[in-house]
């Protein structure tokens, strides 16, 4: 965990991670596949987000209540 990423949302916190053999080696293919752990200001589970939009994107989603359902967008919007 690298503590001093952490970012606050409203609807929670994340914070980044690296995998020590990245880390010692700086080879791309030691990195996580995704590296932000989400963490709910309700006291639910933390978990990953979504690899397919921003992270902001995915807090201000979460934060809206639109979580699933306003992404993606529909065309023309």
């Amino acid at each position: 965990m690298l503590p001093e990423t952490a970012i606050q949302f409203a609807y929670g916190w994340t914070v980044r991670f690296d995998f020590q053999e990245h880390i010692d080696t700086g080879d791309p293919a030691q990195a996580p596949f995704t590296s932000v752990i989400v963490v709910p200001h309700d006291g639910t589970a933390p978990h990953f987000s979504p690899t397919y939009l921003p992270v902001q994107n995915y807090m201000e989603l979460r934060a809206s209540g639109e979580w699933p359902h306003g992404w993606p967008p529909k065309r023309g919007q």
